[in-house]
């Protein structure tokens, strides 16, 4: 509550000081009689001594004046007080927290939401004799994807929250075989006769965050693995090419997100370098791993990243490890009606240890960029699964089950960014190649692959981005893929 100030105000000065030159002039010219017993007094003409008077009257109006021009600059700093008081007690939400250093600051919570998505036209060439011919889509389509939105609070200076949405149309349009069908989620509204396709939501992560400390952090819920450059860069506004590279599609061969906890902070060892380390412990990967776990034992990673950068050059070396224990259960249920009971028994279909490693590096020389990614992992089963044919989901005859093996999977990318600050502000225009290679079962090596992609990637600002690129794709040790898949795409990729 204000306060009311027991300064008068300018206005009551105002009226004083005509008051005070009345006065002035009332006191001299009715002097006392001891006052003119001065010779000098009673020699002074009436017509001189009136000039005196006028002179002590506005004198003494000249220091009413500074008097209340103080009082007016004293209200004014009072009321510029009370205000900026009114102000922080009307500003219910800011807190008052201490940084590492002990001293006080002032800090706002906050909601914030934003996102990214991409429209694409892709067209892509199968030949007959090849046997992604009728399983790659050929036909020229416009693809709606990537819409993607996130949701950050922050709660505290030190204490966040994050959650990342992915929406999709899938499974509308989704293909499956034997027997074949398209799925088809097109419903109609009975209120408005209006049809509508169904699409589904991802939850890409949703986790807290605690950060005190540069050193040291924590953050538990559902997070991005952070390994490589492409999973923890996966907006497309920000990576130059279209699609993801052969080591995280069909079958990442490290997770691209986990369910569990991770520890992590970032040194500074000298100016313009730092170190970034993570460690993870999440649930083992199954078909439903974001959820549930089937082995006491947790997937567990480390990852250590040295990065260096100035104006001119930047250098960034990562390395990541990873060791699960992958469990995919089924039950069983068997019923005795005799006494009656019912005996649920589990057994696993596919039981083995993976032991994975990958190393990333990227290299920015005025302009220019090296990136290159590298991964490996080994797998040893206790429990061998059936082998089954890819997209068909159904077993392979003669092969019988999968065996103890080793994959990996890496990539190179050259790309040149051509500043155009000069004619079009920020805007940049990067050509870029790279090639690819995968062998995602060394016994088998029908799942070999090389990719070649080239593209330019035009930013006219950080908030959106054109990308035109085309690949080919080829299995020289395959014997089923005996010809070259061609591809073209153009893409639009906007953050809001």
């Amino acid at each position: 509550m204000k306060q009311r100030s027991k300064t008068p105000s300018v206005s009551c000065r105002q009226w004083r000081r005509p008051m005070a030159a009345l006065a002035m002039v009332a006191f001299s010219s009715s002097a006392p009689a001891w006052s003119q017993e001065s010779p000098q007094a009673d020699q002074t003409p009436v017509a001189q001594q009136a000039p005196v008077a006028l002179a002590q009257a506005e004198s003494a109006d000249a220091g009413l004046k500074e008097a209340a021009a103080s009082d007016a600059l004293a209200l004014k700093a009072l009321q510029t007080r009370i205000e900026e008081l009114e102000a922080r007690a009307a500003d219910q939400e800011t807190v008052t927290v201490e940084d590492t250093g002990g001293e006080a600051t002032s800090f706002k919570p906050s909601l914030s939401m934003y996102g990214f998505m991409t429209l694409s036209l892709t067209r892509s060439w199968v030949q007959a004799n090849n046997a992604m011919n009728n399983i790659v889509h050929e036909e020229a389509s416009f693809t709606f994807s990537n819409v993607n939105l996130f949701f950050q609070s922050r709660m505290t200076q030190s204490l966040s929250a994050l959650v990342e949405l992915y929406f999709t149309f899938a499974p509308h349009g989704n293909e499956t075989f034997n027997p074949y069908q398209r799925q088809d989620t097109t419903v109609t509204e009975t209120s408005t006769l209006r049809q509508r396709v169904l699409g589904g939501v991802a939850i890409e992560r949703a986790q807290a965050t605690w950060q005190r400390y540069d050193a040291f952090g924590l953050t538990v819920g559902r997070f991005i693995t952070p390994y490589g450059v492409w999973n923890v860069e996966h907006s497309p506004t920000i990576y130059l090419p279209m699609v993801l590279p052969l080591s995280m599609v069909p079958s990442p061969l490290l997770p691209t997100a986990q369910t569990g906890l991770m520890v992590h902070g970032r040194f500074f060892p000298h100016t313009g370098t730092y170190i970034d380390y993570a460690i993870t412990a999440a649930n083992n990967r199954s078909d439903v791993e974001a959820s549930l776990d089937f082995n006491d034992n947790k997937a567990l990673g480390l990852r250590v990243q040295l990065c260096n950068e100035t104006l001119k050059f930047s250098l960034s070396l990562g390395g990541n490890g990873y060791k699960g224990h992958v469990d995919i259960r089924k039950k069983t249920d068997q019923i005795d009606l005799s006494v009656p009971t019912i005996r649920i028994t589990s057994s696993s279909v596919d039981k083995h240890t993976e032991l994975s490693g990958s190393f990333d590096v990227v290299l920015k020389v005025f302009g220019a960029r090296l990136q290159a990614e590298y991964t490996r992992s080994i797998l040893k089963y206790d429990v061998h699964p059936l082998r089954m044919a890819p997209f068909y989901n159904v077993p392979v005859t003669g092969d019988g089950y999968v065996p103890d093996h080793t994959r990996w999977a890496g990539y190179v990318m050259l790309a040149y960014e051509i500043p155009l600050k000069k004619l079009l502000d920020d805007t940049t225009l990067t050509p870029w190649a790279m090639l690819e290679r995968s062998e995602f079962e060394d016994s088998n090596p029908d799942y070999d692959a090389n990719d070649f992609r080239a593209g330019l990637t035009f930013k006219p600002s950080s908030y959106w981005v054109i990308k035109v690129e085309g690949a080919t794709m080829w299995a020289p040790e395959s014997k089923s893929i005996k010809s070259n898949i061609y591809f073209a795409g153009a893409q639009a990729a906007v953050s809001f």
